[in-house]
């Protein structure tokens, strides 16, 4: 599937459309898949210069501060005893990769959200022995 990456044009502070569930703000890029790309609102947006096609830029789609965030919550989220099941709804799987690497785990190619999450509990398990 391929993907359009957008930002919010020169004059524009944010970008938020509640139908397609997408918020740009100045200086971000999204990647929009093409059901939202096709969206009325956004097409309106593309069209008045609210929004601008990002031209053949590769984004990281996790910084390190995020990363850095991301270990501080899921640490907070082991202490508390939360549920795997219940931990791994809140990551995507270019962040859950993320993630398991800051925990030094290599992931391979038929790793998922679940198995790299449940990795990341173990090694926090471990570390906690």
């Amino acid at each position: 599937m391929e993907e359009r990456i957008v930002t919010v044009g020169p004059r524009a502070y944010s970008f938020h459309d509640q139908s397609t569930g997408i918020t740009v703000i100045r200086g971000q890029h999204k990647a929009l898949n093409m059901k939202q790309y096709a969206s009325k609102k956004i097409q309106r947006a593309l069209a008045t210069g609210h929004l601008v096609l990002v031209a053949n830029q590769v984004i990281s789609a996790v910084s390190e501060n995020d990363v850095k965030k991301m270990v501080k919550k899921i640490k907070a989220q082991y202490k508390q005893g939360m549920e795997l099941a219940k931990v791994q709804k809140g990551y995507n799987f270019e962040q859950a990769k993320a993630l398991a690497k800051a925990f030094e785990i290599e992931a391979d190619p038929e790793d998922t959200v679940e198995t790299l999450i449940e990795a990341v509990f173990k090694e926090l398990a471990n570390s906690e022995e």
